[in-house]
């Protein structure tokens, strides 16, 4: 966009519309001023945190699940990229310097640590090495892996991590880049 593009947009967004959807706006197209919108599906965090001890908390999870929709000007065929996205990504369960594998499911809420990384459905495979500091995952998925999982409505990841490892995230995003 040019400068005066983004500032009569801001101008217009702020005018309109509050909190969230100023940020949703601003990523979209809205009179063909930007050739690729970006629909920011953001999951939220999961478990908290125990950094005060090395012990495990309780607040750890073993697997997650959440559905989010995309706005509705989202087109599926029309997606270049797909990222999805850790922040603040901690294990409990594995020794400093072991490495595990954090997969990720979209719309396959059944998933859990047997469902196998071949599977259609299976988004990302993610080695960790874990050595006690959070860390963030970033991992482009497959164009055409991500337009058959996706569909038309709903988006749900399901995050799991192997037999008695559990994890807590501050924040999981899913990326949808799309021509506009």
């Amino acid at each position: 966009m040019t400068p005066e593009a983004a500032l009569t947009k801001l101008m217009w967004t702020l005018g309109t519309k509050i909190d969230e959807q100023v940020v949703a706006q601003m990523q979209v197209s809205q009179r063909g001023e930007q050739s690729e919108n970006l629909f920011d599906l953001r999951y939220g965090s999961c478990g908290e945190s125990s950094r005060e001890s090395d012990e495990p908390s309780e607040k750890f999870k073993e697997q997650f699940r959440k559905y989010l929709t995309p706005d509705r000007r989202f087109n599926v065929s029309r997606l270049s990229k797909a990222v999805v996205r850790f922040s603040g990504l901690s294990i409990s369960g594995v020794e400093k310097g072991k490495s595990i594998n954090i997969r990720v499911f979209m719309n396959l809420p059944s998933a859990d640590s047997s469902t196998q990384a071949d599977h259609p459905r299976c988004m990302m495979d993610a080695p960790v090495v874990w050595e006690g500091e959070p860390l963030n995952l970033i991992n482009e998925i497959e164009n055409e892996k991500a337009r058959s999982a996706l569909g038309d409505g709903d988006v749900t990841l399901s995050v799991v991590a192997p037999e008695g490892v559990k994890f807590y995230f501050d924040g999981l995003y899913l990326a949808l880049f799309a021509k506009a």
